[in-house]
Parts: C-alpha cells; structure tokens; sequence
C-alpha cells in the first residue's frame, strides 16, 4: 500500500494510513511510535481539511496520552477536540468524546466534569437512538405503503385484463 501511494499521492489515504499503523504501534504498546504516527495523521488530515480525519487524528491521540498517564499532554488535546468538537456537528463523534471526556476527567480525579460529560453521552446517545428509532418507522412504513400500492397496481391489472376478456368475448358474441 506504502509503495502504491508513492506513485500515486492521496493525502486522505495517506492519513488513514498514518492512523493504522499509529494504532498497531498502540496496540503493541509502543507508544512513542504510535504518537508520532497519529501526529503525522493528523498533520495530513488538517491538510486536507478532512474532518473525520481531524477527529479520529486527535482522539487517538488522546486516547495514547491517556494510556501514558500523560494528563498535561491528554488536556492539551482534550482543549483542542473540545473546541474542534463544538465546530462539528457529526453527533456519533460528540458521543465518543464525551464518553473519553468522562472517562478522562474520573481519571484526573474531577468527578464534577467526570458527570457532566456523562450526562452528555447519554442524552446524544439517547438522540441518536431515537434517530434510528424515527428511521426504522419511516422504512417500514415506506415498505408497507410501496407494499400496497403494489397489491393496488396488481388489483387494477387483474381488473383490467378481465373487463378485456369481457370485451373480447361480447365481440365474439355479436
């Protein structure tokens, strides 16, 4: 893939790239690698202005600081995603931060926050169950509107094809 993208340049492919192998270092506990990987992604997707990127970039930077115990670090980006947060209105990726957040500050010790962005969690998480909800509703009730139209359509053509015959016989008749 590295080799490929050498001949044919695209920095979002290269971001997601950056991000992958930012993620096997992670996982692999080598976190210095990791960072530097994540850095780099982050890097490209700001380039490009790719907000999920951006996103993805950041929280899976947080997320090592966080595993390093490196909270100065940790608030750096937290001030940076919160920000970067409220600019977007992507509500899955809100959810997410707010359950790092939450997880974050009951690390640091402030339980106050630790419950605010909790709270937020569970209300955007809430939300976007009843989106889902809305939408189920609205594909069934769409599949079962289409459903009768159908048996309506097929109602007319039996109609149709009888009054045919119909006609077809009274010819024959006179």
């Amino acid at each position: 893939a590295w080799a490929g993208l050498k001949k044919n340049p695209d920095k979002e492919l290269e971001g997601m790239i950056m991000l992958n192998l930012g993620s096997i270092y992670k996982y692999m506990k080598k976190y210095d690698a990791a960072l530097i990987h994540f850095r780099n992604a982050l890097a490209i997707h700001r380039s490009i202005d790719n907000t999920e990127g951006i996103y993805n970039s950041q929280y899976s930077i947080m997320e090592t600081f966080l595993l390093l115990h490196n909270y100065d670090s940790v608030k750096v980006y937290v001030e940076q995603n919160e920000t970067f947060m409220d600019s977007v209105q992507v509500l899955k990726n809100r959810r997410l931060s707010h359950a790092f957040l939450a997880n974050y500050y009951e690390q640091k010790g402030d339980l106050e926050k630790a419950v605010f962005h909790l709270k937020m969690y569970t209300r955007i998480n809430d939300s976007l169950y009843d989106v889902n909800k809305d939408q189920a509703v609205l594909d069934l009730s769409k599949k079962y509107e289409t459903e009768q139209k159908q048996h309506k359509i097929d109602l007319l053509e039996k109609t149709n094809l009888a009054q045919e015959l119909t006609i077809s016989r009274n010819y024959w008749l006179i």
